[in-house]
């Protein structure tokens, strides 16, 4: 008996414990799966509790609750803009990884060589760059590390002295060059330039740090990055490896953006990331842009100096004059339609501002400025027009000019219309003026000086200083601790002052550093240089150089080493001095008084990503992505005067978009219903004829504001076999169309089939369109097989007398 309830309880006991190792796992589970729920509630609710007890302290402390509107738009305003950079990267990266879908997908920002005829597609080399991107992190690194970092510290107060790059990755996303040109005139026997069309738009992650109380750290990631890297291969020599050298740089600044990190995303807020972004954009600029250059040796005979700093090939005088009929930015209840209007001038890394000129739109600044050109060929000067606000200012138009050609004139003194402005111009007066080392040429310059500065009030430079700092030699050690010094240079001449890099640790340092300077009047002035030891900034030697020295040596050179004062009894300093008067040229070229225009070019798009897919931007910035240049061949016209001038002008330089029309009375009289720019191709394995219509200039205005509601008719002729059009482009004379349509045509019937294209006005409850313009395009005058794409003349409807009393009112 006692054996069977023993026996009984042991299987009690052996299935309770089966039971227990059935169930063990399901409850075990289920208690994993609670707890994990549990975390997003106590997550969710700590988050509200947070929230709940700021809004009690902020009570609590009587602060406004205007603060909380405050904080709340802060945080919508830096969402917003987070996620609108999220899809520029994406859409930008697509474009480096698969460029043929994204083109096909939008074509208002085509890379360079679809339109330009001297730009090529080179995709061997973006295969090359993708091999090399490994090992150009390496040599980026190098470079941070070794140039920019020391550079960094130098420019950073004391307090921050400890500036260094933690991190430096590149990522994985090589960047793309959208296209290449290589020069073939105005170019040395030994050298090779070349123009590359840069996009990147990677995930690299850069790291910096400061050490205070403790170290922060903050960096930047996801760069983009867009401009035209000029890349000098110079000089050519006959033994291998054939090149002596090279050097990259920057010819404008390249439109930039990037994410923040760490310490630095606190304060990428509106307002301060807008400063913080400028600051960050100008030591790119202090590096990569011209005048500034990467250069690279190749051979041991070759001199980096040279490399880094060739010889000026001129110096550009800016004066901007006057602007008249400036929109009027400052409209409202109570003010008059007036403008505070102020003008921005950049040549590569060169920046110049011009004073505020309050309430009016007919502002009068007669101000000069001056900038060493080192590349005339292939750079521009940007000049923007702004209105002064308390938060923003509004842009009100600009204008790119181009320098090569500004120089091969001598000078251009002109009114120019404004760019993506509805209406007012510029009157600007631009001087190139080449180097001389005669006294003549200097004399004359001086009498042009004073002359301007009497009558203008205005100083400016009648010469250049070209100034080579090669190396000191024993200097003087501290006496107490027998230190070394480590000594940097100060030069300055008149308000200019320049200053070298600091050797460290050393009585006899080598710089092989070059600076320039813009002289006044050489026979008066001198240069002044102070030699300092960065360890207790405290001068070690002090040279004075009277420029007429200069002046009295053979080709305007002075070398030789100098004595220090107040420095040791053998110090010295190893200096190389050269004056260059400035001549301006005699005009030219006829250009300078026929068509001011022709030295207009068209700015490239700021737009980092080679396509834009923020449909906020506004319209006038995409009426410069698709222009045509001095090349392009206009069918269904005939080519006189200006128009012929610029088209067979061997000189004129190709790389940019010109603006060579007429004032607006001549372009009505050259153009009178406007022009249509269409790109043409044919495949013959899908007997497709594509037509891209891409925008119009100067059409007629039909309606009461001068601007019309323009769309583009288009027929297959001769059969009338397919008919297409585009969207309505409401109220502009300048519509942008981008949209791409295609037609049925064999091969055999392709010679006699030509296009019928008509720009008509939509009107709203009309039975009927006005034509505004129409053209014929034959296409067995073309070559299909490899793409066309034209300006086409438009010209009158016969066959509609209302556009002819429009245009003739």
């Amino acid at each position: 008996m006692e054996a069977s309830t023993s026996s009984g309880a042991a299987d009690s006991d052996d299935l309770n414990s089966n039971l227990d190792d059935e169930t063990t796992p399901d409850i075990k589970e289920t208690t994993s799966h609670a707890v994990d729920d549990l975390l997003p509630i106590l997550k969710k609710y700590v988050g509200v509790f947070f929230m709940l007890f700021s809004i009690w302290f902020m009570g609590y402390c009587g602060f406004s609750s205007s603060w909380v509107f405050m904080i709340v738009i802060v945080l919508l305003l830096r969402e917003k803009a987070t996620k609108r950079k999220e899809v520029k990267l994406l859409v930008a990266r697509q474009a480096v990884t698969s460029e043929r879908q994204v083109i096909e997908a939008a074509v208002q920002e085509l890379p360079s060589w679809v339109y330009f005829p001297d730009t090529e597609r080179a995709e061997w080399l973006n295969k090359i760059v993708k091999q090399l991107w490994p090992f150009i992190e390496g040599y980026v690194t190098d470079l941070l590390k070794e140039t920019v970092e020391p550079s960094v510290q130098e420019a950073l107060p004391s307090y921050l002295k400890s500036f260094r790059f933690e991190k430096i990755k590149l990522g994985r996303y090589p960047p793309r060059i959208g296209g290449v040109k290589v020069y073939t005139d105005k170019v040395a026997r030994d050298e090779i330039v070349m123009d590359l069309e840069l996009f990147y738009a990677g995930d690299c992650d850069i790291e910096i740090s400061f050490k205070t109380l403790k170290r922060i750290k903050a960096g930047i990631q996801d760069i983009q990055l867009h401009g035209t890297l000029r890349v000098e291969i110079k000089p050519l020599v006959n033994i291998m490896p054939l090149i002596g050298g090279m050097s990259f740089f920057f010819l404008n600044k390249p439109a930039t953006d990037f994410n923040l990190t760490n310490l630095a995303d606190v304060l990428d807020i509106p307002g301060i990331s807008g400063i913080l972004r400028n600051i960050i954009e100008d030591q790119i600029a202090h590096f990569l842009v011209l005048p500034n250059r990467i250069p690279v040796s190749l051979m041991e005979d070759v001199d980096l100096t040279s490399l880094k700093y060739p010889m000026p090939e001129g110096v550009l005088r800016i004066n901007i004059v006057e602007a008249r009929n400036l929109m009027k930015m400052d409209i409202g209840f109570l003010k008059k339609g007036k403008s505070d209007p102020y003008v921005v001038v950049e040549v590569g890394a060169h920046k110049f501002k011009t004073k505020v000129i309050n309430n009016t739109c007919d502002p009068s600044w007669n101000k000069y400025f001056e900038v060493v050109v080192f590349e005339k060929l292939g750079q521009t000067v940007e000049i923007d027009l702004f209105d002064k606000d308390a938060d923003k200012d509004d842009p009100m138009g600009n204008l790119s000019l181009d320098i090569d050609h500004i120089s091969q004139a001598g000078s251009l003194d002109s009114w120019l219309p404004l760019e993506d402005a509805t209406n007012g111009e510029l009157h600007i007066n631009l001087t190139w003026l080449s180097l001389s080392h005669t006294m003549n040429d200097l004399n004359v310059q001086l009498a042009q000086c004073r002359h301007i500065e009497s009558t203008m009030g205005e100083l400016v430079s009648s010469a250049i200083l070209i100034v080579r700092l090669d190396s000191a030699k024993d200097l003087p050690t501290s006496k107490k601790s027998s230190s070394l010094p480590s000594p940097y240079c100060l030069l300055s001449l008149g308000h200019v002052e320049h200053k070298s890099r600091i050797i460290v640790d050393n009585s006899s340092p080598v710089w092989e550093q070059v600076f320039h300077f813009l002289v006044q009047d050489p026979n008066v002035q001198s240069l002044d240089v102070t030699i300092k030891d960065s360890k207790k900034d405290k001068s070690v030697g002090v040279l004075n150089i009277p420029l007429r020295r200069v002046l009295s040596q053979p080709d305007f050179v002075l070398e030789q080493p100098f004595n220090v004062d107040h420095s040791g009894p053998q110090s010295r300093l190893f200096i190389r001095l050269c004056v260059r008067a400035l001549e301006a040229a005699p005009k030219k070229s006829k250009m300078s008084v026929s068509d001011p225009k022709a030295f207009m070019v068209v700015r490239k798009s700021e737009s980092v990503s080679s396509v834009n897919v923020d449909e906020d931007d506004d319209e006038d910035d995409n009426d410069n992505t698709l222009e045509t240049d001095a090349d392009e061949h206009v069918f269904n016209g005939n080519h006189n005067g200006i128009e012929d001038l610029m088209m067979n002008d061997d000189n004129a330089n190709t790389e940019l978009r010109k603006r060579h029309l007429d004032s607006t009375k001549s372009l009505q009289a050259l153009y009178p219903y406007g022009r249509l720019q269409l790109s043409l191709s044919y495949s013959k394995a899908r007997s497709k004829l594509t037509v891209l219509v891409q925008k119009a200039t100067q059409i007629i205005g039909v309606n009461s504001d001068r601007t019309s509601n323009a769309y583009v008719r288009i027929y297959l002729m001769p059969d009338k076999s397919s008919r297409h059009k585009t969207k309505v482009i409401k109220k502009t004379r300048n519509p942008i169309f981008n949209e791409r349509f295609e037609f049925h045509c064999s091969e055999s019937n392709l010679s006699d089939a030509y296009l019928d294209v008509c720009i008509k006005n939509s009107a709203f409850l009309s039975v009927s369109t006005t034509c505004l313009g129409k053209v014929e395009i034959p296409l067995n005058s073309m070559d299909l097989s490899t793409g066309n794409s034209d300006w086409y003349v438009l010209q009158k409807d016969e066959e509609d007398d209302s556009i002819s009393r429009i245009s003739a009112s």
